[in-house]
Formats: C-alpha cells, sequence, structure tokens
C-alpha cells in the first residue's frame, strides 16, 4: 500500500503567495467597485433633488425657494443689503435652525412639500461619518437619531424620529444643534429657476471644506487623501460627476484649505469654502465648466 504524501512546505507557500496574490488584486478592485456604487447612488440623489427643484418651480409659476442666512431669518438679498457681504454657503445647507425651528429652508423645503419623499435622498452615500479630524455630521442616520452614539453631545437625542422633528446636537454641544443635508443648494440670489444660466450648478455635492468632500480617491485620513470630484445637478437639469484635476487645482491652498494649511490632527471647522464666499464662489465657477 502507497503511503499518502501531504503538502510539502514549499507547496503551501506557493499556494499562499498565489492566494496573497490574488487577494491583492481582487481587494482593490472590490474597494473601487464600492466607490463608483456609492458615487452612482450620489449622481441619481442629486438628480432627485434637481428633478424635484423643477416640479416645485413649475407647480409655482417657476418661482425657487431662495437661500437663507438661516440663522437669522433672512434670504441671501437681504443678508447681502444688511451687511454688505454675500450669503457664507454653510448655509446652504442648513435646513433647521434652533431660531426658527418649525421652518423649513433649502431642500428640506421639497420634504415639507411632498416633492420628495425620502429625505435620505438630500445625502451622499460616500459622505464620511464624523471622525477625530473633522467634526460635523452630514450623514443621515444622524439626524434620526440613529447615528454614531459617539457623534451626539446630548444622549437625549440618541433614538429613532423622523428627519426635520428635532436638532440633535453634535459632539460640540448644543450650539451645534442644527439639521443639515450633505448636498449644498445654490440659486444665485435668485427667485426664479428660468433666470438661471443653465450651466449654474443648483444642487451638489458638499464643499464645506476640503475634509467634507465625500469621493476620495483612497479611504483614510482626510489629511492624507484627495477629492476624486463633485456630483453636481445643473439648472439645465443635466447631472454628471466632476472629476476634472482643474476643480481641485490650486495656489497657496485657495480656493481649497488643503491638510498643508491645517495642523495635523485638528478638527476645526471653518476654513474652507463654506464659510469664505470668494472661496466657495471660485469652486463654483470652476463647477460650471461642466
Amino acid at each position: 500500500m502507497r503511503e499518502k504524501k501531504g503538502f510539502t512546505l514549499i507547496e503551501l507557500l506557493v499556494v499562499i503567495a498565489i492566494i496573497a496574490l490574488l487577494l491583492a488584486i481582487v481587494v482593490p478592485a472590490i474597494s473601487k467597485a464600492k466607490e463608483y456604487a456609492k458615487r452612482v447612488v450620489c449622481g441619481s440623489n442629486i438628480r432627485q433633488c434637481m428633478t424635484a427643484v423643477s416640479m416645485y418651480s413649475d407647480d409655482n409659476n417657476q418661482r425657487i425657494f431662495q437661500n437663507y442666512h438661516v440663522s437669522s431669518g433672512q434670504t441671501a438679498v437681504e443678508y447681502r443689503e444688511a451687511t454688505g457681504n454675500p450669503l457664507p454657503g454653510y448655509n446652504s445647507y442648513m435646513c433647521y435652525h434652533p431660531n426658527y425651528p418649525n421652518t423649513a429652508r433649502h431642500l428640506a423645503v421639497l420634504y415639507e412639500t411632498g416633492y420628495i419623499s425620502d429625505a435620505s435622498v438630500f445625502y451622499c452615500p460616500a459622505q464620511p461619518r464624523t471622525t477625530a479630524e473633522y467634526q460635523i455630521p452630514y450623514y443621515y442616520e444622524f439626524y434620526v437619531g440613529e447615528g454614531n452614539q459617539s457623534d451626539y453631545s446630548d444622549s437625549g437625542d440618541i433614538g429613532s424620529y423622523e428627519w426635520g422633528t428635532r436638532l440633535p446636537a453634535d459632539t460640540r454641544g448644543s450650539g451645534s444643534r442644527l439639521v443639515r443635508t450633505s448636498f449644498n443648494y445654490w440659486v444665485y440670489e435668485q427667485k426664479q429657476l428660468e433666470k438661471i444660466s443653465g450651466y449654474k450648478p443648483i444642487v451638489f455635492d458638499n464643499v464645506q471644506d476640503w475634509r467634507a468632500v465625500p469621493h476620495r480617491k483612497t479611504r483614510g485620513s482626510v489629511y492624507e487623501s484627495n477629492p476624486s470630484g463633485l456630483s453636481a445637478a445643473y439648472a439645465d437639469g443635466h447631472v454628471t460627476f466632476c472629476n476634472d484635476a482643474g476643480l481641485f487645482d490650486d495656489e497657496d491652498n485657495w480656493p481649497w484649505n488643503k491638510p498643508g494649511s491645517l495642523s495635523a490632527g485638528s478638527n476645526s471647522v471653518g476654513q474652507g469654502p463654506g464659510d469664505h464666499p470668494d472661496m466657495f464662489e471660485e469652486v463654483l465657477r470652476r463647477l460650471q465648466a461642466h
């Protein structure tokens, strides 16, 4: 009777090496596929938002809902007249504010009026959860009480509730009580959709800060990864993923506040396009090329 022979050590090492090689090929491909799937869903969400904006406009004699300085209740035009400054872009993703808790602003108008029935449409699935590097939550689950528990500063905000009915506070404390979307909504101080040039973006991915841009070339530290592009819907109704290199090119960290302008490990906010109208307007100008 012949004795059965097992694998030799060399054969086992060869098999392990082959498996490792296959994993090295497959895992990045799976990761890229997941990121692409998120991009597709993001584009679909933005398209739904823009379609709803158009429907709202059609039903209201071409009128559209304005951009507001949400803490004061002033429209963008009123804010400019009162302060002499353009409205900061960060207002355009704010939907409910404690000064006006029952008043819907920006994309929330579509939810309140029934043009959008699922508020999760207002969020990009690629939007990162909060990290030690960036505190502001821009993901849907946070605003229905089902987010990461460590993101809440008040345990009373944890628990399922309808989007827009509660203003949860993040780790920065009660002063952060808001409801935000991860999409900006911008109408260029116009009251009618037909007054906005077709090449201008209306609904687009978060541009508040370099670290908050959802679509990234690599995952990991936002200080080490670069954005890959922005999804945007335009006044003429078309939707695209803008990945032109010029969108993120800058000089001396302008208009984007790249990691070189930040202290590693810092989670402070207010340094990017969302808080600086000149930077915000430049990002919009670059989006207009698409």
